[in-house]
């Protein structure tokens, strides 16, 4: 099982014990919340599909308007 596969395993099982988190410190539920939106950022990146507009997007891809 892979380190990934852990990782999921284990937020489906906080998921079906949402009292867990009342039992937590709030500062404990912030780094958790943290890391999770680390994790989420990661699997399913925001705009990654978006392409990248302006000048500064024209001049890394070698178009020069002269």
């Amino acid at each position: 099982m892979t380190v990934v596969s852990k990782i999921a395993a284990l937020i489906e099982a906080l998921r079906r014990e949402p009292d867990a988190f009342a039992t937590m410190r709030p500062a404990d539920r912030q780094q958790l919340a943290q890391v999770c939106r680390f994790i989420a950022d990661k699997a399913d990146p925001p705009n990654a599909n978006v392409p990248k507009e302006g000048v500064l997007a024209d001049l890394r891809s070698g178009h020069r308007s002269e």
